[in-house]
């Protein structure tokens, strides 16, 4: 038995495994599908919950459907006699587990999604993240961009030039979407932006400790993000 978090069918390996054994694919559902299944679940045991409410669990609990279960169980025993679950109930006994990666903040940024860059750049920090490690992973990021842009304006083939910049098949839509997008000389611009952010926090320059390193990553994504944003609309 193979346990796979992606699967690329174009491999030869993934083509002779699909010849030869059988595969088996389990999505994660989708959030209808969890508020289907929590208001449901919630009918079955006697209990109501209504959709806005459904909503904030999952919001809360995160995607696992298995995490709502646990939680939508705890809830129903919370809300006897009534058996009626409330946002103010949830609120009770639910912590905010909604995961988001890190990454998630480069991936918005590229998307050109300002709205939600600045979203989950907010949790994160309040999560207890470092500011200098995200602009780090940023500028990662965005150097491994401006490589793949130059690489393509240069007649590379996108695959070899992924190939070469070791990008994981799960972000190639991701990168090459924002390469076509972006134009090198903005890219070029984010890079010795981010450079200097870097070293702002570093030298407390700007306003030193958590506060100042706070603000100078607010400013950054806000100037990325703007960036992003224009360079989609155009």
């Amino acid at each position: 038995i193979f346990l796979a978090d992606e699967f690329n069918a174009t491999r030869k390996a993934a083509k002779l495994l699909k010849q030869k054994a059988a595969i088996v694919e389990f999505s994660e559902l989708s959030e209808d599908e969890l508020l289907r299944r929590v208001t449901s679940s919630a009918g079955e045991a006697g209990a109501r919950i209504s959709e806005p409410a459904a909503r904030h669990l999952i919001d809360l609990a995160g995607p696992d459907f298995r995490r709502v279960s646990g939680e939508l169980e705890k809830l129903i025993t919370a809300s006897l006699p009534e058996k009626v679950i409330t946002r103010d109930l949830i609120d009770e006994f639910v912590p905010n587990r909604r995961e988001i990666s890190n990454f998630d903040l480069t991936g918005h940024l590229l998307a050109g999604d300002r709205k939600m860059s600045l979203k989950t750049l907010n949790k994160i920090l309040n999560d207890g993240a470092e500011p200098i490690a995200l602009v780090g992973l940023i500028s990662y990021s965005f150097r491994r961009l401006l490589m793949l842009k130059e690489m393509i304006d240069s007649g590379r083939r996108p695959a070899d030039a992924a190939r070469a910049l070791k990008l994981r098949f799960s972000d190639q839509n991701t990168f090459f979407a924002a390469a076509r997008r972006f134009d090198t000389r903005f890219l070029r611009r984010a890079v010795q932006r981010i450079a200097e952010v870097d070293l702002a926090i570093k030298t407390s320059v700007g306003g030193g400790g958590p506060k100042g390193s706070r603000l100078q990553i607010e400013m950054l994504v806000c100037e990325l993000a703007a960036g992003s944003a224009a360079e989609t609309h155009k």
